[in-house]
């Protein structure tokens, strides 16, 4: 094990052994709780309400056991070592307390292989600790795929999201926080299905809208989330006059109506 994954991964159980020792009383309590709640009253908080379902109640209200496994689509090739095509996947859902420090560890390090270059590129930069926290955000879900092959342990990709509020006015939307696949299994359709899955739960909760963040040097995630409807966001940033000149945004919020997505 490398130096880094091995600090990273220290990291992760740093988290889990204070979460354990300042929440033990609340963890108990949520393990007594009903392992079914009403679906979410539009009359009331709907992301209060939704944010409240442990990640179990959540599957079994608003997935579809169909949904949670997947076939790569078929990819002419002579080459079986570049062509999984066929291959069955299945997908799981997890908050972060469910997830163990070398499962984070390996959503952690697919964030790093896919778009550490972009965030360094920008003015954001690659801060490994902001990351860590904000994947350990109490009210994240994460659909993880993995194959069906049952030796084969390794996490394949993942769809990180959070129920939450569009700034102001206060719009409850759906936020797609982190979309990763192995480079293995790019270019068969599961990116297509992941983001379908996410449409579909805003759908079925009743938020009003899919929303993402997309780095502007990102040209092959642009023109994926365009092909589907995604588009600019009143709330995406604009390019800043300054006395040196312009100020270019380098990233785009885009986002996606839930009444403009088809079941």
């Amino acid at each position: 094990m490398s130096r880094h994954r091995a600090r990273v991964r220290e990291r992760w159980r740093n988290y889990y052994h204070q979460r354990e020792f300042i929440g033990f009383g609340y963890q108990l309590s949520y393990m007594l709780e009903s392992t079914k709640r009403a679906r979410p009253d539009k009359s009331e908080d709907i992301i209060k309400q939704v944010n409240a379902l442990k990640a179990t109640e959540f599957r079994n209200q608003y997935t579809e056991p169909l949904e949670l496994h997947y076939k790569l689509r078929q990819f002419d090739s002579a080459d079986e070592h570049a062509n999984p095509s066929g291959q069955a996947l299945y997908l799981t859902l997890h908050s972060p307390r469910m997830l163990n420090p070398e499962e984070m560890t390996e959503c952690y390090d697919l964030v790093e292989t896919t778009s550490r270059d972009d965030y360094e590129a920008s003015s954001w930069g690659w801060h490994p600790s902001r990351k860590i926290r904000e994947m350990n955000e109490e009210d994240m879900r994460y659909l993880i795929i993995r194959s069906c092959d049952v030796e084969d342990k390794e996490i394949k990709g993942f769809l990180s999201f959070m129920f939450t509020y569009d700034s102001e006015p206060r719009v409850p939307v759906l936020y797609v926080y982190e979309i990763h696949l192995v480079d293995s299994l790019r270019k068969f359709g599961l990116g297509e299905h992941l983001m379908k899955l996410a449409g579909s739960f805003a759908k079925r909760i009743g938020v009003e809208k899919v929303m993402l963040t997309c780095f502007l040097s990102n040209r092959t995630a642009l023109y994926f989330y365009s092909r589907r409807g995604y588009m600019q966001d009143a709330s995406s940033p604009e390019d800043r006059k300054t006395r040196n000149g312009v100020v270019e945004a380098d990233y785009i919020i885009l986002s996606k109506k839930v009444s403009e997505i088809k079941n």
